[in-house]
């Protein structure tokens, strides 16, 4: 008796292992063909995967909830921490522009960093990665913690301040606390949070997703009934994606993009 998804997944898994093993074949191969000089003139055989189906049978055991897995409420929270962490990062930003910009202590180095998009996606990435790594502990009995999640993601962004006066030059004491105190209030933080109450709440109170225990084993198989053994078509492929870099603003990015 197995889960079902388990046996779908190993299928899946086992593609593209066939994948990874025909590849790593033709890069030892490569070697014999680059030495001689007479094979060097073909292209290296690379076996490609373009499709395949698999009939899976297979006869339900059993059904059951498993609050181990939760990607049903992951995926809901998921696209609210989303929205949350977009807007508190056009705030953030925003709030950082107007406070150094009018801070005349604050070099002009720095007061032109302030504006870069890449400090709204740095926001964004700190916001959205706390609310999904903390997700358990802000959940006080089925309700949000909305004042302990706002102190917490203040601080976050009073880090990425100083990160960023730090690859600016940097700033006194001083200015850095008067910077994120009227940045932080800016925010609304916790007032932004109890926006989404509803969507909040609605995603964490998603049930655990369920399994499926079937049986698979062809001995056991040939002996049940017709009308007991069901079937599912897989139909795979293989996709082939790389590393690209990407330059923006100064920085480089890596990103992986399908051929």
């Amino acid at each position: 008796m197995v889960d079902l998804s388990q046996v779908v997944g190993g299928i899946l898994k086992d593609i593209t292992q066939a994948r990874f093993t025909s590849d790593a074949y033709s890069r030892n191969i490569s070697r014999y063909y680059e030495q001689d000089p007479l094979l060097r003139r073909f292209p290296i055989p690379r076996a490609e995967i373009e499709e395949i189906d698999i009939d899976l049978k297979f006869s339900v055991l059993g059904m059951e909830a498993n609050p181990a897995q939760s990607e049903q409420r992951e995926v809901s929270l998921a696209d609210v921490f989303e929205r949350i962490s977009t807007r508190i990062a056009v705030r953030f930003k925003d709030g950082l522009v107007e406070s150094v910009g009018k801070n005349a202590n604050i070099d002009e180095e720095i007061k032109q960093a302030a504006p870069l998009h890449r400090n709204r996606i740095y926001a964004q990435q700190r916001v959205i990665r706390f609310l999904m790594n903390n997700q358990g502990d802000l959940f006080e009995k089925g309700r949000f913690a909305f004042e302990s999640a706002a102190t917490r993601i203040e601080k976050e962004l009073a880090e990425l301040i100083d990160d960023i006066f730090e690859r600016a030059g940097g700033v006194s004491v001083e200015d850095r606390d008067a910077v994120v105190e009227e940045c932080v209030a800016s925010m609304a933080v916790e007032q932004c949070l109890r926006e989404y109450r509803e969507g909040l709440h609605a995603g964490w109170s998603v049930e655990g997703d369920y399994k499926v225990s079937v049986e698979v084993s062809a001995e056991k198989l040939q002996h049940l009934p017709e009308n007991l053994v069901s079937t599912v078509r897989i139909k795979a492929s293989v996709k082939n994606y790389t590393w690209n870099e990407i330059e923006h603003e100064g920085e480089t990015w890596r990103s992986l993009n399908p051929e």
